[in-house]
């Protein structure tokens, strides 16, 4: 795992992610139930592939979804940590030797020897999602990816889901490394050789003809 600090959201951190499958892209590429590499990955790896020959060029600015989040965050983070009493360190964005997978958790957690032990995914939705998430009381199936790609990108084996809402009670639910996990994992390497066998045979035609 390697931690790279800057603020999420930062021109660094746009950067840090640009060209790579994140937690929050793997519905993209795996199948939901099953953590499989979906017929269709090649498409996002199109897509990635050009982001790192156009850094500058976003293809997701936010909603009003997505900014609800972003201005909720911190609370859901404090309430986390009154509830559960653990603390936790806020980090930019997470990579592997691979440098083609990552992930921004919203957290990790330490150990009583400074190790990495855990890690926390926040989300803020409206409420009746939050009403449909507390009822049904388990990690929500449109986030079971994220929370297990952020466990193979950091190598940890749990991870705290809160749903937060500042009217109503929050849903915490603690997921733990499991089969799923472990199929994603090689899912990944499989979608790790086919970006390289589609950047091996498409960088040259890529490159710009120089003329004088």
């Amino acid at each position: 795992m390697i931690i790279h600090e800057c603020a999420q959201g930062s021109d660094e951190w746009i950067t840090l992610r640009s060209g790579k499958l994140t937690a929050s892209s793997a519905k993209k590429v795996f199948t939901p139930t099953k953590g499989e590499l979906k017929d269709g990955a090649i498409d996002h790896i199109y897509t990635l592939i050009g982001e790192t020959y156009d850094p500058d060029y976003v293809y997701f600015a936010g909603n009003k979804f997505t900014d609800r989040g972003n201005e909720l965050e911190p609370a859901a983070r404090k309430q986390f940590t009154e509830m559960t009493g653990i603390e936790v360190h806020e980090v930019g964005f997470v990579t592997q030797d691979n440098k083609v997978i990552g992930a921004s958790p919203d957290g990790l957690i330490k150990g009583p020897d400074g190790e990495w032990l855990e890690g926390l995914e926040l989300k803020a939705h409206g409420p009746g999602k939050h009403v449909e998430f507390v009822h049904k009381g388990v990690l929500p199936p449109e986030h079971r990816l994220q929370v297990h790609l952020s466990m193979v990108v950091t190598g940890l084996n749990r991870w705290h889901f809160l749903s937060y809402h500042p009217d109503m009670a929050p849903l915490h639910v603690i997921t733990e490394r499991d089969s799923f996990t472990e199929k994603l994992e090689e899912s990944c390497k499989e979608f790790i050789a086919l970006y390289q066998a589609v950047w091996n045979d498409v960088a040259s035609k890529l490159t710009p003809n120089k003329t004088k």
